[in-house]
């Protein structure tokens, strides 16, 4: 009730415009399970000398899906059913939204005849998150009762992170009419996309130095 017919027109993809590239999803969900998330850990301290210790530690963590709500809330009311609306009330240094301001917002019931033709958000079906493979080592040395120093190696490699950004230009360059430019184009039948990948990727790498003296006769320090 209320709601969009599932597709506009005769209900058939055959009559809608680029309904050739518009195909029913293979399975309810829509992305595809992700099945490594196993994340280990591992610690190492020796004693090396007395007063001398060796610490060492690995560990492989994944994030959470980037931006899962957002994401979300992307794909909430798209074609076939009838995009939502997102207005914004009382920006600052506009004039204060009045009710029937708001009810002039109000969405049509009729979707499009194809969800191409405008700028969208789309997502990546083998959308991966994120995950680090984080380590350090330090060695600490202990000079007095209460001043101790340690230098240390802390690293870490990340993959998979969220890549987001404008998609759907063409990858060949070279002259010709607009037309033959967007025939180029990955996805001709569609304008400019914005598009999610797991393709990210960063890199840390530090020497880090920490000099501590425990509170004595009213002094102490951490350097």
């Amino acid at each position: 009730m209320g709601r969009a017919p599932c597709i506009p027109g005769d209900g058939t993809l055959a009559s809608l415009p680029d309904g050739a590239h518009i195909r029913v999803g293979e399975k309810a969900d829509f992305t595809h399970p992700v099945w490594d998330g196993w994340q280990p850990r591992i610690g190492l301290a020796w004693n090396l000398r007395e007063r001398t210790v060796l610490r060492a530690g690995y560990g492989l963590v994944f994030d959470v899906f980037t931006g899962i709500s957002q994401s979300s809330q992307q794909s909430i009311g798209t074609w076939p059913d009838k995009q939502f609306n997102q207005p914004t009330f009382n920006f600052v240094g506009q004039p204060v939204t009045t009710v029937q301001g708001v009810q002039s917002q109000l969405n049509d019931r009729i979707p499009g005849p194809t969800p191409f033709g405008s700028a969208g958000w789309y997502a990546d079906p083998h959308f991966k998150n994120a995950y680090s493979h984080q380590w350090n080592v330090e060695i600490q040395q202990q000079f007095t009762e209460t001043l101790v120093a340690s230098v240390a190696y802390v690293g870490s490699r990340t993959r998979r992170l969220d890549s987001n950004g404008l998609y759907n230009t063409a990858p060949v360059p070279g002259p010709g009419t607009p037309a033959e430019v967007r025939a180029r184009r990955p996805f001709p039948y569609q304008t400019t996309m914005n598009y999610s990948l797991s393709r990210g990727q960063a890199w840390y790498d530090s020497f880090q130095m920490k000099v501590n003296r425990r509170f004595q006769s009213g002094f102490q320090f951490l350097a």
